[in-house]
């Protein structure tokens, strides 16, 4: 549920709630989970994350409690900025210490809708190994993709 301290839904936030599923090989222990916002068409549909490179700027961010274990899921719902931009992508992250992966959920895009709500919103991760950056350094997410050496 969304914390009491978040400001009200109708002030730039909406409600969105749904299931995070994350399978593959990770200390399930240490990872964190997040749902985050983004403007809809700065998303690569091609890879399902926000496309940093055409300068995506995530609008809105929420921890949420992560699956235990591979094949996990766990349901959230949660207050979170929405903006006022029209189309709006709902975007799951699951973070270790060496990787970060990002997927957009199953029920974007959406409308921003001050004080609204949306439910629905399946994201499934899977995990995998590779060197990444979070988002706010400017380095495109991990796709799962192992890239090949330069030659």
């Amino acid at each position: 549920d969304a914390d009491a301290d978040a400001d009200p839904v109708g002030d730039g936030n909406m409600l969105i709630s749904g299931t995070l599923t994350v399978s593959g090989d990770a200390d399930y222990g240490s990872i964190t989970c997040q749902i985050s916002t983004w403007p809809y068409d700065l998303i690569d549909l091609a890879t399902g994350t926000p496309d940093l490179s055409a300068g995506a700027s995530m609008i809105g961010v929420a921890d949420i409690a992560c699956p235990t274990s591979d094949g996990g899921s766990v349901d959230f719902s949660v207050e979170i900025a929405s903006g006022d931009i029209g189309e709006l992508a709902v975007v799951g992250r699951v973070e270790t210490d060496a990787f970060i992966n990002e997927k957009i959920s199953s029920a974007s895009p959406i409308t921003a809708v001050d004080g609204g709500s949306s439910s629905g919103h399946d994201v499934r991760i899977e995990m995998s190994d590779g060197p990444d950056a979070p988002p706010d350094e400017g380095t495109p997410p991990d796709t799962g993709v192992p890239m090949d050496p330069p030659t």
